[in-house]
C-alpha cells in the first residue's frame, strides 16, 4: 500500500501546482501532503517555487502557499526542511494523520 502512495505522489509531479489552486484540488493535495515524505515535500515544494505566482493566483493556492510557508522556503530552504523534518517526526510518533 505505501509503495502505491510513493509512486502515486512521484507520477503526479508537475501537477500540484495546478491541483493546489482548485477548492476540490487543493483538498486532495491536503491529502497527499500528510502522506508525502520529506523527499516528496522538497519535490513538490520546488515546484510550487517554480510556479509560485501562478499557484497564488488563486484563493485556494495562496491558502497551501501559506500552509506550506512557501515564503520561507523560497529565502531560507535549510530552515525549512529542518521544521518540515520535525513536523514529520511528531507525526510520526503519534502515527497523526495516518489516513485522510
Amino acid at each position: 500500500e505505501k509503495e502505491v502512495v510513493k509512486k502515486m505522489i512521484w507520477k503526479l509531479k508537475d501537477y500540484y501546482t495546478t491541483l493546489a489552486k482548485s477548492k476540490s484540488g487543493s483538498r486532495a493535495f491536503d491529502c497527499i501532503w500528510k502522506v508525502a515524505d520529506s523527499k516528496q515535500h522538497l519535490m513538490i515544494m520546488t515546484e510550487f517555487l517554480r510556479h509560485e505566482s501562478d499557484l497564488t493566483s488563486t484563493q485556494f493556492g495562496s491558502i497551501i502557499s501559506n500552509k506550506l510557508n512557501l515564503g520561507l522556503f523560497r529565502h531560507q530552504k535549510d530552515e525549512w526542511l529542518k521544521a518540515d523534518q520535525n513536523k514529520l517526526k511528531t507525526l510520526k510518533v503519534f502515527e497523526i494523520n495516518k489516513y485522510c
